[in-house]
């Protein structure tokens, strides 16, 4: 029986056979040694997707996409990998164990899910609205940004005027004014519709919900120029990079273009690019880490100042980070939407294949900003403010990046520099983001869905490093996870801590339950896996509880906080039922907070890897993730 993904994917692979199940969804046409057929990934006249029975793959030769049986079914039927590995074993009666597939929970709760119902529906009403008046009211914008169909419906494309919204939803605003209001579609007050004369813009998260608008004047005059919808829990322009659905199956290259409006993607798609994605109006945040990571990011803003101090500001966010960008010198002072028209779709392909290295635009604009020349008499004042200026940039790169800069300032300049390094003093499996650590989606079900749980690979060098493992106690791991310097908050773990020292009768309740449970307390970076040590004693003296209310309480700062903990759970002394219900409530609420951190903590990418090369590591983990899941069920 297959316990893992790693396992269940080879019996499927070497089960079936590409040409067939291919086959099942397009015709395949025998071509010499392989099969051919029209792309379906890509608008194909032409049959240019190569399928190999000996091979067992597939490739397009004009799209780039590729792969095994399993990635053609991902792609095909736009399912993620669990999904698709279900699938196949299911339609193959290939055995599994059940535990290694998990429902994913909804992260929209019932309310979320009517207000996406309705934005919906207001964007498939605003999208026939443009189609209706294209050739009239909207011919003269619709024929200058030469738009088709096929771009209206792809790029979610509306119209929306105040008189039709209200004609068409009238009724229903007038039976729910609320959800409407909750929707961004009317002012809460007025009642009135909040987009109107304007040209709407679908934006979708990346499940490809459409979360809001974003909507564009038709008049020149009239300010500001876009308006979006109000923001909410669902819609953050902070979040959001438009398009971000539809480019992520264009990342084969692991590349994502990023630029500063809706008509530079869809300019790019209409040069055949479509790995772009569009800022929301914003700078790139830390809520925008989980769609970048991983990835080379390509700035392509405008080549104007906005656009090149945006460029900056974006290339700080992103080196910060230790994410790979490069971008690309637009000396044009053109948006892409208007270079495309100009220059046509080859000079726009050519403009980011010669994009260059983030560091290396940054060190030829502040030559440029500071009037330097290499070679040249330059003011010595000029440098060192050139180099002041470099230096909150290069301060995140490896010693040998910042050592080849080093050399090239005097090189260029003869002036001698060290630059300093502003990256974490640890070793290299040091988190260097926890940016992730406060995603409230990222729970048990969903980590197991996204396939970020390893599969263990026995050929990967052993790690050098002596892990003292604890049998089924979670991992005792050498990585370095950086500390926050923010005062602690009140967490579950530390009111339950907290009440065990007023209340000593508790410590052999919670020991009872953890015996069965199995915290793993080793993956915070505080004091919790210490106190719970005390604890596995059975009972505190007096230094102990002294010491654990100075770390609980933050030597004392945090102590009316946790006192006002300790007099509400006092409330249910009398009531017995009452008391038991609470205590369980707190402990419960512990328990998910001990999971969720475990699961932060086997998420991140280098702990990953640490494990799947592990294989005491590896059995630890998956037993612990097990158990973590059949607590969620």
């Amino acid at each position: 029986m297959n316990t893992n993904f790693k396992q269940l994917q080879d019996e499927i692979l070497s089960h079936y056979d590409i040409v067939e199940v291919i086959n099942k969804y397009i015709t395949l046409s025998k071509s010499g040694q392989s099969f051919v057929c029209l792309c379906p990934f890509h608008d194909d006249s032409n049959p240019s997707m190569h399928v190999s029975e000996t091979k067992q793959l597939f490739k397009c030769f004009v799209c780039g996409v590729g792969g095994n049986l399993i990635s053609f079914l991902m792609k095909f039927k736009k399912l993620s990998y669990p999904d698709t590995l279900k699938l196949l074993a299911d339609e193959a009666t290939i055995n599994y164990d059940s535990h290694i597939f998990y429902q994913k929970p909804s992260k929209y709760s019932q309310s979320d899910l009517e207000v996406l119902d309705l934005l919906d529906k207001a964007n498939s009403f605003f999208k026939l609205e443009f189609t209706r008046l294209k050739n009239t009211t909207l011919n003269s914008f619709y024929n200058s940004r030469d738009l088709s169909n096929d771009l209206l419906r792809n790029f979610d494309i509306g119209f929306a005027s105040k008189e039709n919204f209200l004609e068409f939803f009238g009724d229903d605003i007038k039976q729910n004014p609320t959800l409407f209001a909750k929707a961004g579609l009317i002012n809460p007050e007025s009642l009135q519709p909040s987009f109107n004369n304007r040209v709407t813009f679908g934006i979708r998260n990346d499940d490809g919900k459409i979360v809001g608008f974003s909507a564009r004047t038709l008049e020149k005059d009239v300010k500001p120029k876009y308006i979006n919808s109000v923001e909410s829990h669902l819609f953050q322009k902070s979040e959001l990079l438009y398009n971000f659905y539809k480019a992520k199956d264009f990342l084969e290259t692991k590349e994502l273009i990023i630029t500063e409006g809706f008509f530079d993607v869809i300019a790019l798609h209409k040069a055949d690019i479509n790995n772009a994605v569009a800022l929301m109006g914003t700078a790139l945040t830390n809520k925008h880490f989980k769609l970048l990571n991983n990835k080379t990011i390509i700035m392509f803003l405008d080549g104007d100042g906005a656009g090149q101090n945006a460029t900056l500001k974006s290339l700080s966010y992103l080196l910060s980070k230790n994410i790979h960008a490069k971008v690309v010198k637009n000396n044009t002072r053109l948006d892409p939407d208007e270079i495309l028209k100009k220059y046509g779709s080859e000079y726009l392909k050519n403009l980011i294949k010669d994009s260059v290295d983030s560091l290396d635009y940054i060190y030829q604009n502040g030559k440029s900003q500071f009037s330097l020349i290499a070679g040249g008499d330059n003011r010595l004042n000029n440098i060192q403010n050139f180099i002041s200026y470099f230096s909150k940039y290069i301060e995140y790169s490896e010693s040998n990046v910042r050592d080849f800069y080093s050399e090239k300032i005097y090189t260029d300049f003869k002036y001698k520099i060290i630059f300093k390094s502003n990256l974490q003093d640890s070793n290299e499996y040091s988190i260097h983001d926890d940016s992730y650590l406060n995603d409230p989606q990222m729970d048990t079900a969903t980590f197991m869905n996204q396939y970020q749980v390893p599969d263990y690979v026995p050929d990967l060098p052993q790690n050098p490093y002596d892990f003292d493992l604890i049998p089924n106690k979670g991992i005792s791991s050498p990585i370095n996870i950086v500390k926050k310097h923010s005062l602690p908050t009140l967490s579950w773990i530390d009111r339950l801590f907290y009440l065990i020292l007023d209340f000593p009768d508790l410590i052999q309740f919670y020991l009872e339950k953890n015996r069965k449970d199995q915290m793993n307390f080793n993956v915070f970076d505080d004091y919790k896996e210490q106190v719970q040590n005390i604890l596995e004693k059975g009972k505190l003296t007096q230094t102990d509880k002294k010491w654990i209310e100075s770390m609980i309480t933050n030597n004392g700062e945090l102590k009316s906080e946790f006192e006002a903990v300790k007099q509400d759970f006092k409330m249910y002394l009398g009531d017995k039922e009452k008391l038991s219900m609470n205590l369980e409530m707190i402990y419960e609420n512990a328990l998910k907070e001990n999971d969720d951190k475990y699961i932060a903590f086997v998420q991140d990418p280098k702990t990953s890897r640490l494990i799947a090369s592990n294989p005491a590591m590896f059995e630890q983990m998956t037993q612990n993730m097990l158990r973590i899941n059949r607590r969620k069920k």
